[in-house]
């Protein structure tokens, strides 16, 4: 029972890691971020930024006071992004704001992961419940 319980849990792990993905900003090389939208992994990202933040090598730079509002798909969490220079973040359902406090901060690989549907969910706890009733028997 114990190696059905450990299996269960790493199945569940390994399909937790690869739903991790970055946002990919390197799209937007050699542009100033405005209003747009970002489409990676079949889940659409909505930009707005305030002032003028360009990209360059997959790194949004801002300065201070400039700030860039992500609005992300139901079907995702943020996780966490890389940010060199001081920042405040705002983290709220479907929402990330980044707000430097600095001149010179940038952000990149901004990390997401997919939420699981509840069907996958369901039926991994099932298979375990079957696994350990038939040991039972």
């Amino acid at each position: 029972m114990n190696k059905i319980l450990l299996t269960s849990i790493c199945a569940a792990a390994l399909t937790s890691a690869a739903s991790a993905f970055t946002l990919d900003l390197s799209a937007l090389n050699g542009s100033n971020l405005g209003t747009g939208s970002i489409t990676q992994d079949g889940h659409t990202f909505q930009l707005t930024a305030t002032g003028t933040i360009p990209v360059s090598g997959g790194v949004a730079q801002f300065d201070a006071g400039e700030s860039l509002t992500i609005i992300y798909p139901t079907t995702v969490t943020y996780i966490g992004a890389f940010i060199t220079g001081e920042a405040v973040v705002d983290d709220t359902p479907q929402t990330v704001k980044y707000t430097a406090t600095e001149n010179g901060v940038g952000v990149e690989d901004i990390r997401f992961s997919e939420v699981p549907e509840p069907s996958s969910t369901a039926l991994l706890g099932l298979g375990g419940l079957a696994l350990v009733l038939r040991r039972r028997k």
